[in-house]
């Protein structure tokens, strides 16, 4: 996703901490791009700005005061066990798991182990669900599809929808992160088939943003919008606030791709300003962030260096390395910019030192890009040289990991389609078999219904010889042409469907017109039967 920094473009990581998550515990991306800045820089603007801060940290005593609340009644053994449960997945979801990854895996260990004494399998199922969304908040993509697939088999075993739709939906996170698009596609669109047929509106909104991530990324650009559109309405109706925000942050993206930035940043503010009512950290680093690229974008450094100032704050709380090597890095390229090389080459040494931590090919690219640029401007042509190797070198590395994902997403894509096929041609013959069944069995039942017919009058001419009350006569002159009619109907049904295009008039008027056919044959057994079964 392409942002604009120090004159050129540059690739921002899609960080697993810079994510959002449902009430169920599914998780769908945020793209991690520009937000739309704050323009008047009066007082009225900062005491705005003061008063806003004063309220986000109000609401994190209020949140600090409520997970307090919970855990005592996690602790309260006397609590009904769903309680305690819903008690403990909150404090470790709204706590814990996206600012503190460790603390939340250990309390959802808790509430497995409570969950496995209760013989509860949906919670304990929900449990190791939130333990493999903390090893994807950090990076462990392989830990945490163990985890996932764990889920999803205990939520199969005792088929549970939401569970199962769920669990479809991150392991289908995983492939994305992995490359494996088509792979990926085939398990968000199973969740989302789930989540419709649930109806739960939350899942399916995460479910349309996924999907339309996956079309973005492959440069659909029309059909990602749509997605995310309708993800849009859908948190709108059910006031859904996470997804609202992950939409319009998304839109804004696409807004970008196709050059339209006023359009863009009117989506991220709007945005920016839900991110921080709900208090998403994580997406507040991000949105901080963007906006600083856009204002160095802009020229206005003291801008953007405010602004990073702030999401490097905030992500060294929560703990985002890979968000605090980007940071550091994009503030090194302001001071390069302003001429202040010392502080530049600080920031970007710290950037590099990190990201060499983290193993991070990209962010070591991005952090010796400048640390080159200071180098040469120190007059340190060795150093500046050195710093361009291993830049190019991790550049190389970055080019040959993208052309072999995406030969490893084309084949994906190729099994993926060869299963298709198999998959319908399967599906064809087993139609053509079971229309075979029917055709056999429909043969059988009118052969019968037939010779049954044939059978009923012949009763009826046997029933000469025998006495009858009127009323018998009558009935057994009726009721073999009723069934004959009747008879007819169901052997003609589907072509009078087909004649008349499944338009009930038309098919009142062709069975009238077949009644009236038959008139003169019932007329003529009527009176030959009649006068046959009252001579006796």
């Amino acid at each position: 996703m392409p942002c604009r920094a120090a004159g050129h473009f540059e690739k921002l990581a899609l960080s697993n901490s810079d994510s959002y998550r449902t009430k169920d515990g599914q998780a769908f991306h945020q793209i991690d791009f520009y937000l739309a800045p704050h323009k008047n820089q009066n007082m009225k603007k900062l005491f705005t700005l003061l008063l806003l801060a004063f309220s986000f940290q109000l609401s994190t005593i209020a949140q600090q005061l409520n997970l307090d609340s919970l855990h005592q009644v996690w602790l309260d053994e006397s609590q009904p066990d769903t309680t305690r449960f819903e008690a403990m997945k909150t404090i470790t979801w709204e706590g814990y798991l996206y600012s503190n990854p460790d603390t939340a895996i250990t309390l959802a260990e808790k509430l497995k182990t409570l969950a496995q004494e209760k013989n509860n399998k949906k919670w304990e199922a929900t449990a190791i669900k939130i333990q493999g969304l903390s090893f994807w908040i950090r990076g462990n993509n392989a830990k945490a599809l163990e985890y996932y697939e764990k889920s999803l088999a205990i939520a199969e075993k005792i088929w549970n929808k939401k569970g199962i739709a769920s669990s479809l939906g991150n392991i289908g996170l995983i492939y994305q992160d992995q490359g494996n698009t088509a792979k990926a596609l085939e398990y968000y669109e199973k969740c989302l088939a789930i989540m419709e047929e649930i109806g739960n509106k939350s899942g399916i909104s995460a479910s349309l943003t996924n999907i339309g991530i996956i079309y973005r990324n492959q440069g659909n650009l029309a059909k990602a919008l749509a997605y995310y559109e309708k993800s849009l309405l859908i948190g709108e109706e059910i006031g859904y606030k996470m997804g609202i925000a992950s939409a319009l942050n998304n839109i804004g993206a696409i807004y970008i791709d196709q050059g339209n930035t006023l359009k863009a940043l009117e989506y991220y503010e709007k945005s920016l300003a839900i991110e921080e009512e709900i208090g998403n950290k994580s997406g507040i680093a991000v949105s901080l962030n963007n906006i600083g690229m856009i204002y160095h974008d802009q020229g206005n450094l003291a801008k953007a260096l405010a602004y990073h100032e702030k999401s490097l704050a905030i992500r060294e709380e929560i703990g985002n390395k890979e968000g605090i090597a980007n940071s550091l890095r994009n503030i090194g390229n302001i001071y390069y910019r302003q001429g202040n090389l010392l502080k530049a080459l600080a920031y970007c040494q710290k950037s590099f030192d990190l990201a060499n931590e983290l193993g991070s090919p990209e962010r070591i690219k991005d952090a010796t890009l400048t640390l080159s640029k200071i180098y040469e401007k120190q007059g340190k042509g060795i150093q500046s040289l050195e710093m361009y190797k291993i830049h190019i070198q991790m550049r190389d590395s970055l080019n040959s990991e993208e052309i072999t994902k995406q030969m490893a997403q084309t084949e994906s894509k190729a099994q993926f389609e060869k299963e298709m096929l198999i998959k319908a041609q399967e599906e064809k013959e087993a139609a053509r078999i079971e229309a075979e069944k029917i055709e056999q069995r429909n043969t059988i039942q009118y052969s019968g219904i037939g010779l049954g017919l044939f059978a009923l009058f012949g009763l009826v001419f046997f029933l000469g010889r025998i006495k009858l009350p009127n009323w018998a006569v009558e009935l057994s002159v009726f009721l073999p042409f009723l069934i004959f009619f009747e008879f007819l109907l169901v052997v003609s049904d589907s072509s009078v469907d087909n004649w008349s295009g499944g338009e009930p008039a038309i098919k009142l008027l062709l069975n009238v017109v077949m009644a009236a056919a038959i008139f003169p044959l019932h007329s003529f057994f009527e009176k030959f039967l009649k006068k046959r079964l009252f001579q006796n």
